[in-house]
């Protein structure tokens, strides 16, 4: 996907899990002008709020290391 107006970058890669079409994954990916490793965010649990539902857990990773640089959780 291409963003019109970018928000922290222009493209990111949507995952959507086949059998229940949630979105597991997303991946914001720099153009190697940039010089930046693509980043990964792989989504984990559900947290309601209101009428909406959000991921729980977000973890970061760095895409062609795979370096961990940490997780939001939201508690409250």
């Amino acid at each position: 996907m291409e963003l019109k107006e970018p928000m922290i970058n222009k493209y990111r890669t949507v995952m959507i899990a086949g059998d229940n079409y949630k979105l597991p994954a997303l991946r914001f990916r720099y153009e190697e002008s940039v010089g930046q490793d693509d980043e990964l965010i792989e989504f984990e649990g559900a947290y309601r709020m209101d009428k909406r539902t959000l991921p729980r857990f977000r973890h970061w990773y760095l895409f062609d290391s795979r370096e961990y640089p940490g997780s939001d959780i939201i508690l409250k």
